[in-house]
């Protein structure tokens, strides 16, 4: 990456100022979730997650079906959570290449 720079000279009498500007622009981080909905945030995923989850607990009231119903919950958390952001920045790196 290439930085531009520019050079300002002023004088005051006998006194010289030299500014120098930097106009280099810092790549933007990118974000998954700026292409995403409403409805498939971070927030919006966690919430319907733990709601979901809550829910089976509080109406069974038992372990076991709450377990069944948490792994895959759970493994779509993980995924939308953790895995894809990973894997949408990672492709937007292999094409800026």
């Amino acid at each position: 990456m290439t930085a531009k720079m520019a050079v300002l000279q002023f004088s005051i009498g006998f006194c010289h100022i030299f500014l120098i500007m930097n106009n280099s622009v810092e790549p933007e981080k990118f974000n998954p979730w700026n292409y995403k909905p409403w409805w498939c945030q971070p927030w919006s995923i966690l919430l319907t997650g733990i709601t979901i989850i809550s829910s089976s607990w509080l109406i069974f009231r038992m372990v076991w079906l709450t377990v069944i119903v948490s792994i895959p919950i759970l493994t779509w958390m993980g995924f939308f959570l953790i895995i894809w952001p990973k894997l949408m920045a990672e492709l937007k790196m292999s094409n800026k290449v």
